[in-house]
């Protein structure tokens, strides 16, 4: 009985991470919103540079498809690096920066390749908020400081806790 228990328990977490994971996602792309999207390889110790001068807000979703790609972002700075920018986001996973309509322009972006691999291969996901106060707000919600951490940070953190304890439980 404990056992299955147990199980429903151990079941019951791992559907809510999964629903969590899938409502997090469902929020980044919004039909209504403009999407460019760009794939790239960046040796070790490189940069891929690239430029916003159009106002508005937009949210850059950057994907490490393999390696580590980090990403720097400089209000009226054309080439940021990590000594250099307003906004960054380097995790091992998804990297994830809004820039707000009030950034100054031109926006500098650079996908920088870690160290620690030959190349990384990445997908940055650029999508173009409407100027709706509902968008502004959330902008902001998401908007990664300099040397903060980003919501999506926090959420992954979240999930990889919750699945720790599941496999803890499984064993």
């Amino acid at each position: 009985m404990s056992l299955l228990i147990r199980q429903g328990w151990c079941s019951a977490v791992a559907i809510a991470a999964i629903i969590m994971l899938l409502l997090c996602n469902m929020q980044e792309i919004n039909a209504s919103e403009s999407v460019r999207i760009f794939d790239g390889i960046v040796g070790a110790g490189n940069y891929s540079y690239y430029t916003i001068a159009k106002r508005g807000t937009y949210i850059l979703i950057l994907d490490s498809i393999s390696g580590d790609a980090d990403i720097y972002v400089g209000e009226a700075i054309e080439k940021p690096d990590f000594e250099n920018y307003s906004y960054s986001s380097c995790t091992c996973g998804r990297d994830s920066i809004t820039i707000p309509s009030e950034a100054e322009r031109p926006v500098g972006v650079g996908i920088f390749g870690h160290v620690a691999h030959e190349r990384s291969t990445y997908r940055l996901t650029v999508i173009g908020a409407s100027t709706s106060d509902a968008a502004a707000a959330a902008a902001k919600n998401i908007h990664t400081p300099k040397k903060g951490s980003s919501a999506m940070d926090t959420f992954h953190r979240v999930l990889l806790t919750l699945l720790k304890i599941l496999f803890e439980l499984l064993q």
